[in-house]
């Protein structure tokens, strides 16, 4: 007996089906990623962009998937990851962390999540894999406790662009997660990735699991 689609939705890059203990996702084509992104555009007046959007998209799919496969990376950090027939990608269902955070009322597990998030870029890092835009509450979940990334399709494995993004501090903006956790996790979020995410810490881990 087939297993049975729960639910069908979407994101900016992928369709998901949704199954009891795994989610299937496959990349929209150009007129699928229009609708979804040209009411937002227009929202902030730039529909001039939507082309560029749409390249970068592809571009960043395309990419991430080349990563992917030529990393050792064990595939229980992408949340079990497999690649099937037809661009078709299989992960095991799990919850976004924006999901655990609104679940919880204490402060300090809000936190120790946050400590595994911060190590777990680190982790990444030993396998030249970076996730480029600290989407947190929505690119990252759990699975048995664990943090994994569960959209690894918004990544790079260039340690230059790490540590341009470590120089600039990119994932201090609190606008980034305001409305996805309360002000007190943002701050202690933006307080420990500066201290951890490093140029020092990037040089002393970027690569050393990676098989040459």
């Amino acid at each position: 007996m087939e297993d049975v689609i729960i639910k069908k939705t979407e994101g900016w890059q992928m369709i998901v089906e949704i199954y009891n203990d795994y989610v299937i996702k496959y990349p929209k084509n150009r007129d699928q990623m229009k609708n979804i992104i040209i009411n937002y555009l227009k929202s902030i007046g730039k529909e001039f962009e939507l082309q560029d959007r749409i390249n970068k998209m592809f571009k960043d799919i395309e990419k991430s998937i080349k990563i992917i496969k030529s990393s050792s990376i064990p595939r229980k950090y992408l949340s079990n990851l497999k690649f099937l027939k037809g661009s078709r990608i299989k992960q095991t269902k799990i919850r976004v962390l924006e999901e655990i955070f609104n679940s919880f009322k204490d402060q300090k597990k809000i936190e120790e999540i946050i400590d595994k998030y911060i190590e777990f870029v680190v982790l990444l890092w030993k396998y030249r894999i970076h996730e480029n835009t600290y989407k947190i509450c929505s690119n990252f979940g759990l699975m048995d406790s664990e943090i994994v990334l569960m959209d690894p399709f918004e990544i790079t494995n260039e340690k230059e662009k790490v540590l341009s993004q470590i120089q600039r501090k990119k994932w201090a903006k609190p606008q980034k997660y305001a409305g996805k956790i309360n002000k007190k996790a943002i701050d202690y979020l933006i307080k420990k990735a500066n201290e951890t995410w490093t140029e020092e810490r990037l040089n002393e881990v970027w690569g050393t699991e990676e098989r040459l």
